[in-house]
């Protein structure tokens, strides 16, 4: 999302939109802004954006004329799970506060890696 500055809403789009439209495209996202967000007495452009690729998760979506800017304010309301029912999360963290870099290294330095074969991730 953003002020791209790409009139999506132009009748014939410049090469910056034609290019934007086109990557959008590709990856499968949608634009949720239809109506202009930045208004003038002369024109109306369709610059600030928000684009998705899953708008099945927004709830809503859409432009407010406050006023306080050139341009209008987009906002996109996006759908919060609230299920409880698959219990509670354990949370695990590590504190290095007192943690002895020294040792550390000691340690992995002086670590039997014999058993250790060439492991490359598989992608």
């Amino acid at each position: 999302m953003g002020v791209l500055n790409c009139n999506i809403n132009a009748h014939e789009p410049d090469n910056d939109t034609k290019l934007l439209l086109n990557i959008t495209n590709v990856y499968g996202m949608h634009q949720l802004i239809s109506e202009p967000t930045r208004i003038t007495e002369k024109s109306s452009t369709l610059i600030d954006v928000i684009f998705t690729n899953c708008p099945d998760r927004v709830v809503c979506s859409g432009v407010s004329h406050i006023g306080i800017s050139g341009h209008s304010l987009v906002y996109a309301f996006r759908k919060v799970s609230t299920d409880l029912s698959k219990g509670h999360n354990t949370v695990y963290e590590r504190k290095f506060k007192n943690f002895d870099s020294v040792g550390f290294r000691y340690d992995i330095f002086y670590q039997n890696w014999n058993g250790i074969e060439n492991c490359e991730s598989e992608e």
